[in-house]
């Protein structure tokens, strides 16, 4: 079940064939195994980070961080048990990597103090691949002229803009920085 924005390119020549796009699998890991061991990390990664599900490249990272975001929601503790039941009452314990996978990710941090830093790894990531759809999704509308050249520099701005509204600080960046 993988999502159709973190598939590499095939056939433009954007991204190889080979390749996967931006990604970290030790940084996603290292959060969501950070804030398994001490939950008091979900506010930084959510508040100062701006780390959403969306923002995880696999499939069962962001439906791990869901049900945290979940059961924060509902005001209840975040570790292995409670995001592990909440996954089983939901049906999702095995499109989450199944109760091994989970149990493992409070092992994989290198250093909770840097829980931050992978967040913003993690977001980082994420914003690159929005980059690369997007820079995609300008070259198919160009190259299959879908529109006047006004109207496709206009979408394709539009489109790059989007992408800066999720950067890691929240704030509006500069197209330049964001290029």
């Amino acid at each position: 079940m993988a999502d159709p924005g973190t598939q590499p390119a095939n056939g433009n020549g954007l991204i190889g064939a080979a390749a996967a796009p931006p990604h970290d699998e030790e940084a996603e890991a290292s959060v969501l195994g950070a804030i398994m061991l001490a939950d008091r990390w979900f506010d930084t990664i959510t508040v100062d980070v701006h780390l959403s599900p969306h923002d995880f490249y696999r499939p069962r990272n962001r439906v791990i961080f869901q049900a945290m975001m979940d059961l924060n929601s509902d005001s209840e503790a975040i570790d292995t048990l409670t995001v592990s039941a909440r996954l089983v009452e939901t049906g999702k314990l095995e499109e989450a990597g199944g109760k091994d996978y989970i149990d493992t990710l409070v092992t994989r941090i290198p250093s909770l103090g840097n829980t931050k830093q992978y967040g913003q790894i993690v977001k980082e990531n994420s914003l690159l691949r929005g980059l690369v759809r997007a820079s995609q999704e300008i070259q198919e509308s160009v190259t299959t002229r879908d529109g006047d050249p006004r109207e496709l520099l206009e979408r394709a701005q539009q489109r790059v803009f989007e992408v800066a509204q999720d950067s890691q600080s929240g704030e509006l960046v500069q197209l330049s920085e964001t290029l």
